[in-house]
């Protein structure tokens, strides 16, 4: 889901802090999987 829907749900400071941290969590891994996809390690839950 894009940070634009996420943000549409919103009910609270603490959603917009939630989506933001997933939104961001997500560019991290991609930028990190473009960059150099051989010395990442990823630990999702």
């Amino acid at each position: 889901m894009s940070l634009y829907a996420e943000l549409q749900k919103v009910q609270s400071d603490e959603n917009v802090k939630d989506a933001y941290i997933k939104a961001l969590g997500a560019f991290a891994i991609h930028l990190a999987l473009t960059i150099s996809p051989r010395f990442v390690i990823l630990d999702i839950q």
